[in-house]
């Protein structure tokens, strides 16, 4: 039965990270940001956020991260949350009525979240899992009909997001961890930057020369992956761990840089070069980072850059 439970969440997982984080347009880069995407989604238990899954009776927060080109990315929402009806070949489906529902009908730049009290598990569910479905609405509110439309003027992201519920026995899965000292830019300290304006030049971002190389480095504590009890046989001893990376300008090496249960290393190292071109205030170049551990735990952060002219 465990590992029938670990089996099913690795598979699961998988669907859930294509259902958020698809291109559909095969002629633009996958970690090229052009237009609004769901890049990943974050559940947090009440009172202990770095659980990545609740038990029955205990509330939880789902948030998503919505990324686009433009800074200050208004949204509304449509949100449900059931157990899951789980397929190996598609999208898992509701089991039951929903137990929670999350709307926002006037858009605004809050990422989208969900709130939930999770219920007692459904007597046949064998392997109980979660499923937070819906639409996001970019630049709009949900369609007044109700399902998972938006209105007329808003673009539709719709979103699947399951994971797998501890059993009575089972410890709980963590969120890996991206912490601010994680991330450097050419061999340099990395922070986060609260500058929100695409004219960057002089704020408190690092400003780098059009057309220049650069290399990100992601460093991951120790403590960012976990042991996956019980083993099974022939199986790694700890959890894979998949680091996505995104930018809003230039050319990223590539979108994904697993980092495999068998490995000793958690360094992702992959090169950035900023666009051939720059106003002469300076472009705003931003990035997103998401780790995922397989089993249903995330963490997210951003990062900026301002491309400046020679």
């Amino acid at each position: 039965m465990k590992n029938e439970r670990r089996l099913g969440t690795l598979i699961g997982v998988v669907g859930a990270v294509l259902a958020l984080s698809g291109c559909d347009d095969p002629l633009v880069p996958v970690e090229l940001i052009e237009k609004a995407r769901v890049l990943g989604a974050r559940l947090e238990v009440e009172g202990a956020p770095e659980r990545a899954a609740p038990a029955p009776g205990e509330s939880a927060r789902v948030r998503f991260l919505v990324v686009a080109p433009e800074l200050d990315l208004e949204t509304g929402y449509a949100l449900q949350a059931c157990f899951a009806e789980w397929s190996p070949s598609d999208l898992p489906a509701c089991k039951g009525e929903p137990f929670a529902r999350a709307e926002r009908s006037t858009p605004d730049a809050r990422a989208p979240v969900l709130d939930l009290v999770l219920p007692e598990y459904p007597a046949d569910a064998r392997v109980p899992r979660l499923l937070v479905r819906g639409v996001i609405c970019a630049d709009g509110a949900p369609s007044d009909e109700g399902g998972e439309r938006c209105a007329p003027n808003a673009a539709p992201l719709r979103v699947s997001f399951d994971l797998e519920l501890p059993g009575p026995d089972d410890a709980p899965n963590l969120n890996p961890s991206l912490p601010d000292d994680a991330l450097t830019l050419d061999g340099e300290a990395w922070p986060p930057a609260s500058a929100r304006e695409t004219a960057c030049r002089e704020l408190d971002v690092p400003e780098v020369p059009v057309g220049s190389a650069h290399v990100i480095r992601v460093a991951l504590p120790e403590r960012a992956r976990e042991a996956v009890p019980p083993p099974i046989e022939g199986a790694p001893e700890f959890e894979s761990l998949l680091v996505s990376h995104f930018a809003t300008h230039g050319e990223l090496e590539r979108a994904f840089s697993p980092l495999p249960g068998t490995g000793t290393s958690l360094d992702v190292t992959v090169t950035w070069t900023a666009p051939a071109t720059a106003p002469d205030d300076g472009e705003l170049a931003r990035f997103w980072f998401v780790v995922r551990d397989g089993r249903g735990g995330a963490d997210f952060v951003e990062r900026a850059v301002c491309v400046v002219p020679n």
